[in-house]
């Protein structure tokens, strides 16, 4: 049986959470000036509402994920 977690595993999961930090910021950014400004131009507030529903159902669901959570991953590793 392989032995979990150690430097190795944790050094892994600093990389992956090092990544997803570093990938964010860059795709956020892609998101609200180039889709979201130009889908608003676009679609009638109608359609930007039925749109927007199973998102805004998604955000009611999933909490606490973002810096907070990177953080505590990083203390979890220390």
């Amino acid at each position: 049986m392989r032995e979990r977690g150690g430097k190795e595993g944790n050094e892994k999961i600093m990389k992956g959470l090092t990544d997803i930090n570093a990938f964010l910021p860059n795709h956020i950014w892609k998101e609200d000036f180039l889709i979201f400004s130009t889908t608003n131009k676009v679609l009638e507030p109608e359609e930007k509402k039925a749109l927007l529903a199973p998102f805004d159902e998604e955000d009611k669901q999933v909490k606490g994920i973002g810096i907070d959570s990177f953080l505590q991953f990083e203390e979890f590793l220390a």
